[in-house]
């Protein structure tokens, strides 16, 4: 199959530091070439996935901008007989409108909370087929989906036995992903934290006055965004992960690559969380900030190796690039 793949152009693929998407996007792009596909990725030109590249957009840019977001549809719209596309997989929710323009099928794969003006969205176009990355997530649908789990390649991840005494808040560092919480959990267990990622623009206010400010000294480190390789080390050396969410997290991929590299997560039962840890065995799920603390005591019963065992068993990448081609191959068909 010639599979047309549209991401989001504001971060490279694969991305230099933050970017989960675009990490899936990836992964799977690689994944379907290994298989004897040809995907062709429509993203930003200094992308350097190993794939044919079409772009419009020279360089990436954050933050993400609607007016980048119709130029890269606006490129596969233009170019997609010409490239004898079976079929597009779309990561960019604004091409639902357009899906009926080519006679082409389309599948959406969504990395959002699916909201009350999504769900009013969603329903104007019934010719998009849709993918869901959790179980949680697929159940805010206005309709029936597919759901895939995302998947890592085990083998970028070193499973790390010895832990050097800190916990771990990674990815976008945000009011709904609560690193003030996990500040407040790590000074009543005293321990250090170390708080890695990217911080939105409209949340540096409150990074400053409810997160920086609040630290006592020393017990802080706040490391900026970080690329694979030191996020890798970062996430393996610690004790812990926290993820203490205050919205139904669509999936939460820094979960899965910190069990990977052998490390359990504390989170809270929000989203798609429960879906992902083994609750006792790779971390634990909590209800309250209490529930965090007392979790945050007891990481060292558990197992680096279930962690990654845990991984190994149900978040693999090839699981994840199979269960695409399966449904891809199954639409063509039809």
């Amino acid at each position: 199959m010639r599979i047309g793949v549209l991401a989001p152009p504001w971060l490279t693929v694969p991305p230099e530091t933050y970017g989960g998407t675009e990490l899936i996007v990836d992964i799977l792009c690689r994944g379907f070439k290994e298989a004897g596909h040809e995907p062709i990725l429509f993203a930003s030109g200094d992308s350097t996935c190993p794939v044919e590249l079409v772009s419009k957009i020279d360089q990436a840019e954050m933050p993400p901008d609607k007016y980048k977001e119709h130029i890269q549809i606006a490129a596969i719209l233009e170019q997609a007989y010409a490239l004898d596309l079976d079929i597009i997989h779309s990561h960019l929710e604004g091409f639902q409108p357009y899906a009926t323009a080519l006679d082409i099928p389309v599948v959406c794969t969504l990395h959002v909370n699916i909201t009350e003006q999504r769900r009013i969205f969603l329903q104007t176009n019934s010719a998009v087929r849709y993918v869901a990355v959790s179980e949680n997530q697929g159940r805010s649908f206005p309709f029936g989906v597919h759901v895939i789990h995302h998947g890592i390649e085990l083998a970028r991840y070193n499973l790390q036995r010895e832990k050097e005494g800190y916990f771990a808040v990674f990815g976008e560092i945000s009011r709904k992903k609560g690193a003030d919480t996990a500040i407040r959990v790590c000074e009543e267990s005293g321990k250090r934290v170390k708080i890695a990622g990217y911080v939105p623009p409209l949340e540096l206010d409150w990074f400053e006055k409810e997160v920086r400010s609040k630290v006592k000294l020393g017990s802080f480190d706040y490391l900026g965004p970080l690329g694979f390789e030191e996020k890798v080390k970062y996430l393996g050396a610690a004790d812990a992960v926290l993820s203490p969410v205050r919205w139904d997290e669509p999936f939460g991929l820094v979960i899965i690559e910190a069990m990977a590299c052998g490390t359990p997560v504390i989170g809270t039962r929000r989203g798609a969380v429960p879906e992902l840890i083994e609750h006792g065995v790779t971390g634990f799920l909590c209800d309250t900030e209490e529930e965090l603390v007392e979790a945050a005591e007891r990481v060292h019963d558990l197992d680096p190796d279930d962690c990654r065992k845990h991984v190994e068993e149900n978040f693999d990448s090839q699981r994840m690039v199979s269960e695409y081609i399966k449904l891809f191959e199954k639409i063509v068909a039809k």
